[in-house]
């Protein structure tokens, strides 16, 4: 579907596991979420704070949930892309884009509740 999508020059976004696999496309890696060690460990269906940069979301903190069991370290991100949010937990990429190429990937659910919707909304208003 990736394929399909960047032939046809079609925008594509990646929520969640979606975010996982258009990383590891672009010779991008994931981690399970302890990062080998169990003291990192992060429960699934929690809230938890980001950390922004970027011109759509500036530097600012918000609010996202959390239903995955692996992530994208700094490390592991795909070189054609660049970090918009950060999990300043564990310094784990919550959010990434590639301008270029049109894609756009965050890692919560944004059709899932939460505190605030304000960062998906900006996100997709952007996006869209």
């Amino acid at each position: 579907l990736i394929n399909i999508a960047l032939k046809k020059s079609k925008k594509i976004i990646g929520i969640c596991h979606g975010m996982q696999k258009i990383n590891e496309y672009f010779d991008g890696s994931i981690e399970p979420y302890y990062h080998c060690k169990k003291d990192t460990y992060s429960d699934q269906a929690i809230e938890h704070m980001v950390s922004t940069s970027g011109d759509v979301l500036a530097n600012k903190k918000y609010i996202v949930n959390q239903y995955h069991d692996h992530c994208i370290t700094l490390d592991g991100l795909a070189s054609n892309m660049t970090v918009l949010a950060v999990d300043p937990r564990f310094n784990t990429i919550e959010c990434f884009e590639n301008k270029i190429l049109k894609i756009i990937c965050m890692q919560w659910h944004p059709e899932r509740k939460s505190s605030s919707n304000e960062i998906s909304n900006k996100l997709l208003n952007y996006f869209l």
